[in-house]
């Protein structure tokens, strides 16, 4: 359940990042569909749509379906359906620019342009725009291009450190979860040399995997009972800007851990 759970969250959040203005002007006509309208009409679109909608249909809900019970842990894993969902959404664009023009007096074609432009120009600015409200509004995901690029800054800082400070045969890095930008993956990537512990379990892998630690080393990734932290090597705990020290309890007495960066993503080194 608890896989499942955070497979739906990450889907919603990353089918609301790649919809934005059209999901919102999708979302406010279906409400005034559904409110002021009562639904009218929702026979014949229906009759007059059935073969486009149930190819839709039958494009989205399978694989939808696969993926809540599979694995969904990053916005690119709803590209196999998301085409099919923004396909969706254009009879409700269609159908709002007619309503506005016929409000304002503008012929269908320009109405339609211009909702169409709002789209766009929204996208383009919460995506390029280096505002602070952007990223609130992807509720989430790092995808803005100030993010993107930023992130590579630090996270490169970060690997630099790691090699002026420890051998690596010295230290053993610890990652609490597997994070979006900052997690286990990142690491074992552009730290090979480095013994990286995942030390969260991973619900979503079948049978006894679900349970087991892992350990990134010379780009080979095991599944063990148990991590190799206490075998008389250092530490370095990392902790991503969105977590905290303190979820590391669990595992050590955090009360001996020492800041030696931060750089958006802290790293703690504890001695054994």
């Amino acid at each position: 359940m608890g896989a499942i759970l955070n497979d739906v969250n990450v889907t919603v959040r990353a089918c609301w990042a790649g919809l934005l203005a059209a999901g919102i002007v999708s979302l406010t006509e279906f409400a005034h569909w559904v409110v002021f309208e009562k639904g009218a009409g929702a026979k014949d679109f229906f009759r007059a749509n059935k073969t486009q909608l149930c190819v839709l249909a039958l494009w989205i809900a399978p694989l939808l379906i696969f993926g809540l019970f599979m694995y969904v842990a990053l916005p690119g894993h709803v590209l196999n359906f998301f085409p099919a969902l923004a396909v969706l959404v254009s009879p409700a664009l269609v159908r709002f620019a007619e309503r506005a023009g016929s409000s304002f007096a503008v012929n269908r074609l320009r109405a339609l342009g211009g909702v169409l432009t709002f789209v766009v120009a929204v996208n383009v600015v919460v995506f390029v725009y280096p505002s602070g409200w952007g990223p609130r509004l992807l509720a989430g995901p790092p995808l803005t291009a100030v993010e993107i690029r930023q992130h590579d800054v630090d996270l490169s800082a970060c690997f630099q450190a790691i090699r002026k400070a420890w051998p690596s045969r010295n230290v053993v890095i610890c990652h609490r979860r597997e994070d979006f930008y900052w997690g286990f993956r990142q690491f074992e990537y552009h730290l090979p040399e480095y013994q990286n512990v995942l030390l969260a379990a991973d619900a979503s892998l079948p049978g006894v995997l679900a349970t087991r630690k892992w350990i990134g080393y010379e780009r080979q990734t095991t599944f063990v009972s148990e991590p190799p932290i206490s075998d008389g090597r250092d530490i370095v705990l990392v902790v991503p800007p969105s977590d905290s020290l303190d979820r590391y309890k669990s595992w050590f007495d955090v009360r001996n851990a020492r800041l030696v960066l931060d750089s958006r993503v802290k790293l703690y080194e504890m001695h054994r």
